[in-house]
């Protein structure tokens, strides 16, 4: 079986992994169900997200970095 990275996280190797699918309309949606899902030990968050016009997309990598964030605090 072949693995995958991402970050400091390898699927397809060791114990199963949890991989949340988080969907949103808007950047504070999703960063409203990461502070959720962080309490619960997700190993990876996929996200999707319907985006209508490029602010929407810079919106939303400033929010990925909000989500990290909180991702990256729930593992200490």
């Amino acid at each position: 079986m072949k693995t995958v990275k991402v970050m400091n996280i390898v699927v397809g190797d060791g114990i199963p992994k949890l991989v949340v699918p988080m969907v949103g309309k808007a950047s504070q949606e999703l960063i409203e169900e990461t502070k959720i899902v962080a309490n619960y030990g997700a190993d990876i968050c996929k996200i999707a997200v319907m985006l209508n016009t490029t602010t929407d997309v810079l919106t939303l990598l400033d929010a990925t970095n909000e989500m990290q964030i909180f991702l990256l605090i729930a593992q200490l």
